[in-house]
């Protein structure tokens, strides 16, 4: 199962930086595959792992803020076995070259 946590701040801070440098660190400890972008952290674990990460993830940036928007996006197939290398390789064989990492 693949899952995105995103976070908007509702405060005067607007800046995602410091809420997604403590998402990235509950991810890493977790041991799950991540990929990190500007705007959201994907990770690629079984259901329950994602759902841990993702209510570590919530605790702690509410404990940073009074209000937050945290979205999670998640994509479960039956049997999915390698997270995101899958969907990336199936992409790039449509498209017929590398995407950008």
């Amino acid at each position: 199962m693949n899952m995105e946590i995103s976070i908007v701040p509702v405060s005067q801070d607007a800046n995602t930086a410091k809420y997604m440098a403590e998402v990235v660190k509950i991810v890493e400890a977790s041991g799950l595959d991540y990929k990190c972008t500007a705007m959201s952290v994907q990770v690629s674990g079984t259901k329950d792992e994602n759902m841990e990460v993702a209510r570590l993830s919530h605790e702690k940036i509410m404990s940073m803020t009074d209000r937050a928007h945290i979205k999670l996006r998640m994509d479960e197939t039956s049997g999915q076995t390698n997270g995101f290398q899958s969907e990336l390789k199936a992409i790039e064989e449509i498209l017929g070259k590398e995407v950008k990492k």
